[in-house]
């Protein structure tokens, strides 16, 4: 009887031992079962955060080739309407997804200048997608006038040689306080039967030269600044490419010259012969653009700083002089110094070498299709 007792009882606990058995094996499926399903979604997660940020990025890279793109317009293939897939046949690496990209006027019927910008961009899979989108308002790079060769808020002081010429317009120089010529140059203008007649020089001042202009004179230099351009320096210095101290010898590059607009921050010297505003590099000193078989394409260059030029400079379009007050003054050219378009400098004008400055507004028309692109407030969202 006794041991009938205790073999019941070790069955008792056989069995109480299988049934934990089994319900811990049952309870370490079910959390490996739900430890994989918490892996396999927290997978899909960070797929799917990778997938979108992969999409957001291609997104906000067709946002900013569509800003580059607005520099020339917005009706490129000039069918009077807004661009649309405009990233269509741009060369990319073939290994990543090319966003869709379009331009549309901004509801609300404030005018094609107005720009809606629409940015689909995908992940590498295809399978995540954003939108951006983005308004700009779309103006002329030039904004304002500039009639004459050369254009100075304060002072200017012709020495050396070298003339100043000006057969449209007939307006030679203008400034906001004095204007002298003590060198050997001279100033030309039309004599309104297809030639040309000398108007100023170091005993004659002409009505060409226009000086202490007050309206000149109390201007800031961010006045100043947007009487030519449209926006502020901050806006015009972030759409333009950038050179340091040290790099002019760039601006002698084709690849520079094709109606850019360029920045440089710091005194600029110019100390060989150097072209700017020409597809072809050449030696100013003895040839020409067109002389060379190259093509005129203008450049904006604007010099952040003082400005110094020797040996022989070509330039076509517009050199824009910001200058550094405590270095007076902010542009002495010595050398020879030709430039075909329009010199605008904010601070005072030294000339000891040989300047020649001959107004082209058919050089300056090379600026019509450059346009800035101005953000709208608060006008970018992804949603």
């Amino acid at each position: 009887m006794k041991i009938n007792n205790q073999i019941q009882i070790h069955k008792q606990r056989g069995v109480i031992a299988l049934f934990v058995t089994i319900v811990m094996l049952l309870l370490i499926s079910m959390v490996t079962i739900l430890t994989a399903r918490a892996v396999i979604n927290e997978q899909h997660v960070s797929s799917n955060l990778l997938r979108e940020k992969a999409a957001y990025e291609n997104a906000e890279a067709g946002l900013q080739f569509a800003k580059d793109y607005l520099r020339s317009g917005y009706d490129h293939d000039g069918d009077g309407a807004h661009d649309t897939n405009i990233m269509a046949g741009v060369a990319v690496d073939p290994s990543l997804p090319v966003p869709t990209v379009n331009l549309s006027a901004t509801p609300g019927g404030l005018g094609d200048e107005h720009v809606l910008i629409t940015s689909t961009g995908t992940s590498d899979d295809g399978l995540g997608s954003r939108v951006v989108y983005e308004e700009r308002l779309i103006a002329p790079l030039t904004g304002g006038s500039a009639p004459y060769p050369l254009i100075t808020r304060t002072n200017v002081a012709i020495g050396g040689t070298g003339d100043i010429r000006n057969y449209e317009t007939n307006a030679t120089v203008w400034s906001g306080n004095n204007a002298t010529i003590t060198g050997a140059g001279s100033t030309f203008i039309s004599d309104g039967n297809n030639g040309i007649q000398e108007v100023s020089n170091r005993t004659t001042m002409g009505v060409d030269i226009v000086d202490h202009d007050s309206r000149l004179a109390a201007l800031s230099g961010d006045e100043f600044f947007s009487n030519f351009f449209n926006g502020s320096k901050e806006l015009i210095h972030s759409q333009a490419i950038e050179l340091v101290p040290g790099d002019e010898a760039q601006l002698d590059l084709a690849s520079f010259n094709n109606n850019q607009l360029i920045w440089i921050t710091g005194t600029t010297n110019l100390n060989a012969n150097t072209t700017i505003g020409c597809t072809v590099d050449y030696d100013p000193s003895s040839e020409s653009c067109l002389g060379q078989g190259g093509e005129i394409a203008p450049v904006i260059l604007i010099v952040d700083g003082s400005f110094r030029s020797n040996g022989t400079v070509d330039l076509y379009g517009i050199l824009y002089v910001i200058g550094d007050l405590a270095d007076s003054p902010v542009w002495n050219a010595n050398g020879t110094f030709n430039v075909y378009g329009s010199v605008i400098v904010e601070e005072d004008v030294n000339i000891n070498g040989t300047l020649n400055i001959t107004y082209d507004s058919d050089v300056l028309g090379g600026f019509a299709n450059n346009h800035i692109a101005s953000k709208m407030s608060n006008s970018w969202r992804d949603f």
